[in-house]
């Protein structure tokens, strides 16, 4: 062929229509106007999720450390009920012991003639 009958076959097809093409846009944007909406919602929802963890995080840390000072408190006044009663004991043990000397005290006064 000649030069002349190929001239324009290489040429890009015409670009669509004003109105298509403004269509085209209309329609990406909605679907992006669309997507942004769906994620603003999943973002809402996600940190309502993580305000939600943060309290339950909070409350169960307070709980702990109530607890721990609970127990802590409940050892110290067992601590305190153990050694009141080691201190008892002792007592009752020389009492124990001081009625034992007089008991054998008195047995041998009354063999002794």
């Amino acid at each position: 062929g000649d030069t002349i009958s190929q001239v324009g076959m290489n040429r890009p097809s015409p670009a669509p229509p004003i109105a298509e093409r403004l269509t085209d846009a209309e329609n990406r944007l909605r679907i992006l106007e669309e997507d942004r909406d769906i994620l603003h919602s999943q973002s809402v929802k996600l940190q309502s999720v993580l305000d939600s963890e943060r309290e339950d995080r909070q409350i169960a840390q307070k709980s702990q450390a109530a607890a721990v000072e609970k127990l802590r408190a409940l050892d110290e006044r067992e601590g305190e009920v153990h050694c009141r009663d080691a201190n008892r004991l002792q007592e009752l043990e020389a009492t124990a012991s001081l009625v034992r000397q007089k008991l054998e005290k008195a047995r041998r006064n009354i063999q002794a003639p």
